[in-house]
């Protein structure tokens, strides 16, 4: 069989790719300082920083909106693949019928409604790093095939004979309990120890109650840099009445994707737009 080299390109349905600039420029300034905000983040900082130039398989653990995405993002960011792209997949997003095509792409004539050749993520990916979100909603069939990839770093395209050779890195995510997939026989357990070299755990924001404040700060200051002359944006002065109005407590339940979008109707409304949860009383 011939043996054939992944486009470089960018993806497209139900993906994301981005590509990262220099080390200093993308990851010192936007990654790190998310990272430094409470002594579990900084755990996390310490381990991203650590792994971020091997190609060692990566599994983020954690509850929905913990901010996995960024863990993932940061990787990358700090990585030697950074002027690599960036490519996300959801796998939960993508019909199970469209997700093997999705990721590795097929040949003309593959299936019906297959008029022409279509790349797939992995291809999209190389030279830098794929990011498989919703990696437990992977369906076994898929999970064998994954395997093979991360085994070999090649594969063929749906329909197709030729191999494709790509030099990749596998960082996934997952808010379920793979251990319980395991058992369950929903999860192989092949896949599960190729996927698990580095496992990070990251706590949710309820546990990180110190960041609370400054992830707010940032998310407005990014606001205010993107409506630099909206009246309606929060300014120093408002952000202070928040701190004494115990926003902590207001938004204490909240996960960083909440919290984000808290920050955004703020810019709006002028205050979060979170019910008041005070000291001492549970949401």
């Amino acid at each position: 069989m011939s043996s054939q080299t992944a486009f470089d390109e960018r993806g497209g349905t139900g993906t994301e790719a981005v590509t990262n600039g220099p080390y200093r420029d993308v990851y010192t300034a936007e990654y790190a300082p998310l990272l430094d905000g409470s002594v579990a983040m900084r755990a996390i900082r310490a381990m991203v920083e650590n792994i971020a130039d091997t190609d060692a398989t990566v599994v983020l653990r954690g509850e929905s909106g913990v901010g996995k995405d960024l863990v993932a993002r940061a990787i990358h960011a700090a990585s030697r693949r950074r002027t690599g792209p960036f490519i996300k997949v959801n796998c939960a997003a993508i019909p199970s019928d469209l997700l093997e095509s999705e990721l590795f792409g097929h040949e003309k004539g593959a299936f019906t409604g297959a008029h022409r050749r279509k790349l797939g993520q992995f291809e999209y990916a190389n030279k830098g790093t794929i990011y498989l979100d919703e990696i437990a909603d992977l369906p076994l069939a898929l999970q064998a095939k994954l395997l093979h990839v991360l085994q070999d770093l090649r594969f063929a395209r749906v329909g197709g004979h030729g191999m494709i050779d790509v030099d990749i890195r596998i960082v996934s995510a997952t808010n379920r309990d793979l251990e319980l997939a395991l058992v369950r026989g929903e999860f192989r357990e092949d896949l599960y120890y190729r996927l698990n070299v580095v496992e990070i755990r990251i706590p949710p924001l309820r546990e990180r109650k110190e960041e609370i404040l400054i992830l707010a700060s940032r998310f407005l200051a990014n606001l205010r840099r993107r409506r630099p002359d909206s009246s309606s944006t929060p300014g120093a002065e408002t952000c202070g009445r928040w701190r004494t109005s115990s926003v902590e407590w207001w938004c204490w339940t909240m996960e960083s994707r909440r919290l984000r979008t808290s920050s955004r109707a703020a810019g709006r409304w002028g205050r979060p737009r979170c019910a008041p949860v005070r000291s001492g009383r549970k949401a």
